[in-house]
Order: C-alpha cells, then sequence, then structure tokens
C-alpha cells in the first residue's frame, strides 16, 4: 500500500512540474513573439519612411501574417488535440 502511495504522490509531482514548464514555455513565446513582431514592423516602419515603400510593406506586412497564421495554427491544433 505504501508503494502506491509513494507511486501517486511521485506521478503527481513530476506533473505539477509539467505543467509548470508548459506555462513558462507558453510565455516565453509570446515574449519572443512580440520581440518579433515589433521588430519586424519596425524595421518595415524604418524602411518606409526613408523611401522604401514597397520592401517596408512587404516586411512588416510578411511578419504579422507570420505571426497571424502562426497563432491561428497553434490554437487549431490545440483545439485537435483537445477533442481527441
Amino acid at each position: 500500500m505504501k508503494m502506491a502511495e509513494n507511486q501517486q504522490n511521485h506521478r503527481i509531482s513530476i506533473e505539477s512540474k509539467l505543467v509548470a514548464s508548459q506555462s513558462a514555455q507558453s510565455k516565453l513565446g509570446q515574449v519572443f513573439g512580440l520581440i518579433i513582431g515589433l521588430s519586424g514592423i519596425g524595421c518595415g516602419t524604418y524602411l518606409a519612411s526613408i523611401g522604401q515603400d514597397i520592401v517596408g510593406g512587404i516586411i512588416a506586412g510578411g511578419t504579422v501574417v507570420s505571426l497571424v497564421s502562426v497563432f491561428v495554427l497553434g490554437k487549431k491544433s490545440q483545439k485537435k488535440n483537445n477533442e481527441d
């Protein structure tokens, strides 16, 4: 009986560490996404301000489209995993 209780406590400990790790990883991903987004939009804005409108638009627009698509695909994947 004691061995089963120890196993249960061990599993609970591992699961709580896993949840904390996934939460930290998610927050880190959001921070890096923000940095990438602001950098891309900032570079595009700078290029547009110095007369390179087309290149600036491509860089800024591409950054926004990429981040939105990653977000949408990630949510779709999460929803699919939760249904299974």
